[in-house]
C-alpha cells in the first residue's frame, strides 16, 4: 500500500493540478495495474520464535509477522506440540482480531531458519490476485463424512466456483489418530461439484509423547477455537491464473530390494499373504531368517506401490505396521484396499531421503513454466524425520538449494502428507485418476508452491531474517547449562555416530544390491525351469489329446500317489462301437488329405456328441469309434444324436451312413504291452459282443443287445421304431435276443 502513496504523490507533483476524488480513484488503479506488471501480487509477513512460554513466543512471532505486513488477508500458524495451544491461538488471535486463521499443532517444524521442534510460525498473506477462504469441520471416527461436510460449506459458500474459475487450490490440517486421512480426500473430492488439488498434513502432538497414541492427537485451529479430531481447510481461489500460477510435487526415495509381488490375500488394509505366501514367510525368505528372532530392523524397509498415469508410473510408499505373530499379517499406511496391489520391498537410506527432497523442489519449479517461486509449503513424513534424525536441518537445507533463500518456505513433519500425484496444475486439476487431485502418501514429502509471474528487486533473505528472530530469542531465553568444552564433546562423538551410520547404511545398501543381484540370478534359472516346465505342458496337451480321458485321470492319480503305472481294474459299463459305411470303398479311390477330411466331418460331430453325454472315447479303430459309459441312458442318447447328425449331413448329400451297436456288461480294464510300449484297454466278452452288434446292425440304425436294452426305457420316443431279432454272433452257442431301433 505504501507504494501506492508513492505513486499518487509522484502525479499530484508532476501534475501541478489540483485532483478531482475522480482522478484520484483512476491515478490509484492505474498504479495496482502497475504494481501487477511489476509482480507484487502478495504480500508476506513471516515470524518465528522459540520463547520458552506458549504466551511470548504467540506475542513474538506474530507481532515480527505482522513488521512485514500489516493488513493481511489470512494467518497461517504452526506451533509445537509442547505449547499450549489455546494460549498460542488466544494470543496470536488478540492480535490479528478479524484475520482468519489457520493451522495448528506440529510435532517438528520446517522453515528457512531450519528445523525446530519448539517454535511457533506465524505467515500472513495477502494477495489482490488471490482469495483465501477457511473451512472446518468435526470428524469423530468418521472421516469421509467429514470430507463430506467441507465439500458442502464449500459449495454453499461458493455457488460461483466451477471447473473454468482460473485458479482454485486448498491446503488441508488434519486430525490422524484413526490413520484414515485418505478419507478426508474421498469425502471432499467424491462431494464437490467441481475439481481441485489438495495438500497438506496431519498435525501430530508433542515429540514428547512419540511412542504414545497421544502423539497423533494433534490440535487443529478453526478460526479462534482450538479443536482436535477435525479438518480445516483453506480454500485459494485465484482471480487471474496469469499472474499466480500453482504447482505440486511429492518424492519418495528408495532403493529396490526385492522384485514386486502381488498381494493374493488382503482385508481393506490388512495384507495376509503375497505370491500365496504368508507375509511373515515372505521376510524370511527375503531376509533368510525368523524375522522374530534376527536383529533386523523392519522399520528400515517398507514397500512400494505403482500407479500408472498419462505422464509416467509413479510410486507410492505403503508402510507397513508390525507383524503379527499369529497369522503373519500386517496393517499398511495408508488405509486403502490391498487386495490384488502389487507391492516392491524397498530400503530407505538418508541419503535417498535428502535427494528425494531436493528433486521434489525441482520439479515443483519446472511445473511453474516460468514462473518464480513466491511461497513454498511443504509437508514431510514424521517418519523421515526419524530416519533422518540428527541431519534432519538437512532436508531444508535440501529445498533451499533449489528455492534459495529468498523464497519463504513454511511446513511441518507430518503424520500423514497429502498432495497430487501430479506437478503442474492444469494436469493435477483435469486428472480423471483416482486420488490424481488428492493422494495421502507416507514417508513423503510433499510441496505446494505459489508462484509468480514477476517478483519484486529487493527481496528479503529470509533465511537470514528468521535466523535473526531465532538468535534474537536464544539471547532473551537461554536455557544452555552445559559447558563449551562438554557441548563440544557431544559434538565429535555424534559426529562419529554419523560417520558410522553411514557406513551402516551403505554396507547394508551393498548387502541388499548383492542379494538383487542374486534374486536375479535365480530368476534366469526359474526362468530357464519355466521353460521347461511350459514344454512339458504343451506335451502334456498334445498327449493328452490322444488319450482317453479316464486313463489320463488315473494316470494323474497315479503319479501323484508315487505309482509309475495304473492299476488293473474291473468293472460294469455300457460299450458303444460306431462304424462308418461305405467308407473303405472311398478310401480306395480318394487322396489321404479328402479321406482324412471326410472322416473327421463325422468323427468331429460323433466325439462331441460322446463326450456331451458324460461318455469317453477309449480309441479309434480306423474308420470306427469305441465309446465309453456308465449307463445304457447316457450310450442309447448319444448314438441317437449322431444318427439324427448323419441325416442332416446327408441330406447335403453326404455319401455315408453309420452303425451302431451297444452293449451292457462287465470288462476288465488292464495294462496290456511291455515297459517300452503299453495300453490301458478293455478286454472281455463285453466288448467283443458290442462289436459283434455293430457289424451285425442295418446301417443308419442301432442295435443294442437285451441287457442295454432294459436300460433305456425312459429315453424311448414315441416315434422310434422298435424291431427284436435273434442273431448268430461268434463266441456265442445259442441265438442271441437285440433290438434294432430306427430312431
Amino acid at each position: 500500500m505504501r507504494v501506492c502513496c508513492t505513486l499518487i504523490i509522484l502525479i499530484l507533483h508532476n501534475s501541478f493540478i489540483s485532483l478531482t476524488h475522480e482522478f484520484i480513484v483512476i491515478a490509484i488503479e492505474i498504479a495496482s495495474e502497475q504494481l501487477t506488471y511489476m509482480g507484487v501480487t502478495m504480500e508476506i509477513g513471516f515470524g518465528i520464535s522459540i520463547a520458552v512460554d506458549a504466551e511470548t513466543a504467540a506475542k513474538s512471532a506474530v507481532e515480527r509477522a505482522l513488521s512485514q505486513n500489516r493488513s493481511p488477508d489470512i494467518a497461517i500458524v504452526f506451533a509445537s506440540g509442547n505449547f499450549d495451544q489455546k494460549e498460542v491461538l488466544n494470543k496470536i488471535s488478540k492480535s490479528l482480531k478479524d484475520v482468519k486463521i489457520f493451522g495448528g499443532s506440529t510435532s517438528a517444524e520446517l522453515s528457512n531458519a531450519s528445523y525446530n521442534e519448539n517454535s511457533v510460525m506465524v505467515l500472513l498473506l495477502s494477495s489482490k490476485d488471490i482469495k483465501f477462504l477457511t473451512y472446518f469441520s468435526k470428524s469423530g471416527n468418521q472421516p469421509y463424512e467429514a470430507g463430506r461436510d467441507l465439500a458442502l460449506q464449500i459449495v454453499a459458500d461458493n455457488p460461483d466456483i466451477t471447473n473454468e474459475t482460473p485458479l482454485i487450490s486448498s491446503l488441508i490440517f488434519s486430525y490422524e489418530k484413526h490413520f484414515s486421512g485418505i478419507n478426508y480426500l474421498r469425502g471432499l473430492s467424491e462431494n464437490l461439484p467441481f475439481k481441485m488439488p489438495l495438500s497438506g498434513g496431519g498435525s501430530l502432538n508433542s515429540l514428547e509423547i512419540i511412542n504414545t497414541e497421544k502423539f497423533f492427537e494433534g490440535y487443529q485451529y478453526n478460526n479462534r477455537e482450538v479443536e482436535q479430531n477435525g479438518i480445516g481447510l483453506l480454500l485459494l481461489k485465484g482471480k487471474n491464473s496469469s499472474s499466480v500460477r500453482f504447482s505440486y510435487a511429492f518424492e519418495s526415495s528408495w532403493s529396490p530390494v526385492a522384485k514386486p509381488v502381488k498381494v493374493t490375500k488382503a482385508v481393506g488394509s490388512t495384507v495376509y499373504e503375497v505370491d500365496n505366501v504368508r507375509l511373515d514367510d515372505y521376510y524370511k525368505k527375503v531376509f533368510g531368517g525368523n524375522i522374530f528372532e534376527t536383529e533386523i530392523d523392519l522399520s528400515r524397509f517398507t514397500f512400494i506401490s505403482t500407479v500408472e498415469t498419462p505422464s509416467g508410473s509413479k510410486s507410492l510408499i505403503r508402510t507397513p505396521g508390525e507383524i503379527n505373530p499369529e497369522d503373519g499379517s500386517s496393517t499398511f499406511f495408508p488405509r486403502s484396499e490391498m487386495q490384488d496391489a502389487t507391492l516392491q520391498l524397498v530400503l530407505i537410506s538418508r541419503n535417498e531421503l535428502l535427494a528425494g527432497a531436493s528433486s521434489a523442489a525441482r520439479k515443483a519449479v519446472e511445473a511453474l513454466n516460468g514462473f518464480q517461486p513466491s511461497i513454498v509449503f511443504a509437508f514431510s513424513c514424521d517418519i523421515r524425520r526419524r530416519y533422518l534424525h540428527s541431519i534432519v536441518s538437512r532436508e531444508i537445507e535440501e529445498l533451499k538449494s533449489v528455492f534459495g533463500n529468498t523464497v519463504p518456505i513454511i511446513g511441518f513433519y507430518a503424520g500423514g502428507e497429502y498432495g497430487p500425484l501430479f506437478n503442474n496444475y492444469d494436469e493435477a486439476l483435469n486428472s480423471d485418476i483416482k486420488f490424481g487431485r488428492g493422494c495421502q502418501f507416507s514417508t513423503s514429502i510433499s510441496l505446494f508452491v505459489i508462484g509468480e509471474k514477476d517478483r519484486p528487486l529487493n527481496l528479503i533473505d529470509y533465511q537470514l531474517l528468521l535466523q535473526n528472530q531465532i538468535n534474537e530469542d536464544k539471547k532473551s531465553f537461554s536455557t544452555e547449562n552445559s559447558s563449551e568444552k562438554e557441548i563440544e564433546h557431544l559434538r565429535k562423538t555424534l559426529q562419529e555416530v554419523e560417520r558410522s551410520l553411514i557406513v551402516t547404511e551403505d554396507s547394508l545398501k551393498q548387502l541388499n544390491h548383492k542379494h538383487f543381484k542374486l534374486i536375479d540370478e535365480l530368476e534366469v534359472k526359474n526362468r530357464t525351469l519355466s521353460e521347461v516346465v511350459s514344454k512339458n505342458q504343451r506335451l502334456q496337451k498334445i498327449l493328452k489329446q490322444y488319450t482317453p480321458r479316464k486313463v489320463w485321470e488315473k494316470s494323474q492319480k497315479s503319479a501323484d500317489m508315487g505309482f509309475f503305472r495304473i492299476p488293473d481294474e474291473e468293472g460294469i459299463y455300457s460299450l458303444m462301437f460306431v462304424d462308418v459305411k461305405g467308407f473303405t470303398s472311398y478310401a480306395e479311390k480318394h487322396t489321404p488329405k479328402e479321406v482324412i477330411r471326410e472322416l473327421n466331418r463325422i468323427f468331429e460331430h460323433a466325439v462331441n456328441i460322446i463326450y456331451e453325454n458324460r461318455g469317453d472315447v477309449d480309441k479309434f479303430i480306423g474308420d470306427c469309434i469305441f465309446a465309453l459309459f456308465d449307463n445304457p441312458i447316457d450310450a442309447f442318447r448319444t448314438a441317437r444324436e449322431i444318427q439324427q447328425e448323419m441325416k442332416a449331413l446327408q441330406q447335403e448329400d453326404f455319401p455315408f451312413s453309420v452303425r451302431i451297436g451297444i452293449n451292457h456288461g462287465r470288462v476288465i480294464r488292464g495294462n496290456v504291452g511291455g515297459t517300452t510300449r503299453r495300453e490301458n484297454t478293455l478286454i472281455g466278452d463285453a466288448v467283443n459282443f458290442a462289436q459283434r452288434l455293430e457289424s451285425n446292425c442295418t446301417p443308419g440304425k442301432i442295435l443294442l443287445s437285451a441287457e442295454a436294452f432294459k436300460g433305456i426305457d425312459e429315453e424311448l420316443d414315441p416315434s422310434d421304431v422298435i424291431e427284436s431279432r435273434s442273431i448268430m454272433v461268434k463266441g456265442k452257442k445259442d441265438p442271441q435276443t437285440v433290438y434294432e431301433i430306427t430312431v
